[in-house]
């Protein structure tokens, strides 16, 4: 009997290291989980899509993309508050169609505004819908606003 006890303990240990990593690896592959949704207002005009968002306590937010709506062309992604955000990047996905996790952090300027680049790949299709998914932190609470725009030439 007493040689089944360390069997078991081995196995034990071995589940647990596992599910530990499999929980880190959620974490890494969707960070956005434990963020909380921001309804927001769009409008677009020619390549510049700009969105007004506000937070619970009322302080609004204004954050856009500006770039040519086709494949591998360079987005230009902004973030701009009255207010302190941290931690501020933006995480691109294919709508509809999984094509991987594009990662982008912004860049602090000036008076609470954050900017970046970033560009989405090429698709088969004639048009492909993206998510740009903004994160970002203010005092200690994780926001996420997601935009949505459609890249409109397909490679073949």
């Amino acid at each position: 009997m007493p040689k089944k006890t360390p069997k078991l303990l081995l196995w034990s240990t071995a589940l647990l290291a596992l599910l530990l990593v499999g929980v880190l690896a959620a974490r890494w592959l969707w960070p956005e989980g434990s963020y909380q949704q921001l309804t927001h207002e769009c409008h677009a005009e020619g390549e510049t899509q700009h969105c007004v968002a506000f937070l619970p306590s009322g302080e609004r937010i204004e954050l856009g993309r500006q770039g040519a709506l086709r494949s591998l062309a360079l987005q230009q992604l902004w973030l701009d508050s009255a207010v302190n955000l941290t931690d501020a990047r933006v995480i691109m996905e294919g709508r509809d169609m999984y094509v991987g996790r594009l990662h982008y952090r912004l860049q602090p300027g000036e008076q609470s505004s954050w900017q970046g680049r970033g560009a989405v790949g090429n698709c088969i299709d004639d048009e492909m819908p993206w998510l740009a998914h903004y994160l970002f932190s203010h005092r200690g609470q994780q926001y996420r606003i997601s935009l949505e725009f459609t890249i409109r030439d397909g490679v073949f």
